[in-house]
């Protein structure tokens, strides 16, 4: 059984991660292009930092459940928002004045630009499906999340209407989050009601 402090402390990464990742594209909604804005950006960052702990409390709290389907989301998912981060990190330098032309036209740095979010999406699905199957944590925050990242997905091909496709897949990322999120804190799961012993 999983400690006390750890359960509890995974289960704020989860819900914090999910409320800025939807506080930032709110913002970004502001920008003036597809680009968003610094501020949302900032978040963004923060909340994939986060995420990476969230990621692996999700996979903890039901590894026993998940075997090998949930190790595998777990890895592309934090590779994937770890790359992320590293992007966004690079993007925020852009909106500072910074010339970031030659990181993201580098051999390396076009690589994880591109397989990056791949993993991420292909990881956070696969976290979905796991969540859904092992009905350790809550099945509805296993389906938001896999609603979530495919509206990040379709959000690449709707042109103008792509940071509202973004906020809508935030939100419903979020809500996923969150659902996963408070069985850790209230020390609850589907199954067990009653909480969850050391």
């Amino acid at each position: 059984m999983l400690p006390n402090s750890f359960r509890t402390l995974g289960g704020w990464s989860c819900i914090l991660s999910g409320l800025l990742l939807f506080i930032a594209h709110f913002v970004n909604l502001f920008g003036e292009s597809n680009e968003g804005t610094i501020l949302g950006s900032s978040i963004v960052l923060a909340a994939h930092v986060i995420l990476i702990f969230a990621l692996f409390a999700i996979y903890v709290f039901q590894a026993a459940e998940s075997k090998s389907l949930g190790l595998i989301g777990l890895v592309l998912s934090v590779l994937g928002t770890s790359f992320v981060s590293g992007i966004v990190f690079v993007e925020i330098a852009g909106f500072s004045g910074v010339n970031t032309d030659l990181v993201f036209h580098a051999p390396v740095s076009n690589l994880i630009f591109s397989i990056g979010p791949i993993l991420f999406v292909i990881g956070m699905l696969i976290m979905g499906i796991s969540t859904i199957l092992t009905k350790k944590l809550s099945g509805r925050g296993g389906l938001f999340l896999i609603l979530g990242t495919l509206l990040f997905v379709i959000a690449s091909f709707v042109g103008a209407a792509q940071l509202w496709f973004e906020a809508i897949g935030a939100l419903l990322t979020g809500i996923g989050f969150v659902y996963c999120g408070l069985p850790m804190v209230y020390g609850k799961n589907k199954s067990n009601n009653t909480g969850l012993s050391m």
